[in-house]
């Protein structure tokens, strides 16, 4: 079994259809935002049986180099904690899958290493700063911490995920709390902060627009992914 492990809805808002093509054979877990939320459900997902043969971390990212643009694939090798000098490799046999359905499915995408931060970067200036501290090409919340449970747990982990916004993009404070909300208290809350705030509109238009751009990359990824391991070539994984 492969578990497909995410924090938000939206990021895997593309594989609506895998339970019906791969009952039992692949599993979808949402974590939640932040550390806590990725470790509790992770070690829930690790401990649980059938255990899973492989978890691919997922979801969006913010780009750190110019070169990466709203939708764009990133797979990396290596990922980076900040404040810490600890990293973790990716699993090669998964990763050289995962290549194989990018080019098939012919996505862009860029093999750059990336770093999990604790808090949204929000300005192209600390973007670039992670950038330089990590050398790192990407940003995620819990891709360190879901790949760290896989590791200890002994189970082959790939990370794999869709960059929302580019390294000169900004997020503006009204936008970010309205992600977090929407995130930890739900949907009606964020509705509730939203319509408190007119002038987010195009600025939250434009971000629902990337972040769908960014899911449908991911959904073709995945599906792909699962399709590739589980269908055609199961002895790659097992």
């Amino acid at each position: 079994m492969i578990a497909i492990v995410a924090a938000i809805r939206e990021e895997i808002a593309g594989i609506k259809n895998l339970y019906r093509h791969f009952s039992g054979q692949a599993k979808v877990v949402l974590t939640g935002p932040g550390k806590a939320c990725a470790v509790a459900a992770t070690k829930n997902l690790v401990n649980s049986q059938p255990k899973p043969q492989a978890i691919i971390s997922t979801g969006f990212c913010a780009g750190l180099l110019d070169e990466l643009s709203t939708g764009d694939l990133v797979l990396p090798r290596k990922l980076n904690l900040a404040h810490s000098p600890n990293t973790l490799q990716v699993d090669s046999r998964l990763s050289q899958i995962a290549e194989e359905c990018i080019h098939e499915n012919i996505l862009p995408y860029m093999r750059r290493d990336s770093v999990t931060v604790p808090t949204l970067l929000v300005t192209p200036e600390s973007k670039l700063e992670a950038s330089r501290s990590y050398d790192a090409q990407c940003a995620s919340l819990e891709d360190y911490w879901i790949c760290w449970i896989a590791s200890n747990a002994g189970i082959p982990f790939l990370s794999i995920h869709a960059v929302l916004d580019t390294s000169n993009q900004s997020i503006k404070p009204n936008v970010e709390r309205l992600m977090w909300l929407r995130q930890e208290k739900g949907q009606f809350k964020a509705f509730l902060h939203a319509i408190s705030k007119p002038m987010d509109y195009p600025t939250l238009l434009l971000l629902a627009k990337r972040a769908r751009q960014a899911s449908n990359q991911l959904g073709i990824f995945l599906l792909a992914f699962v399709c590739n391991t589980l269908v055609r070539h199961p002895e790659k994984l097992f």
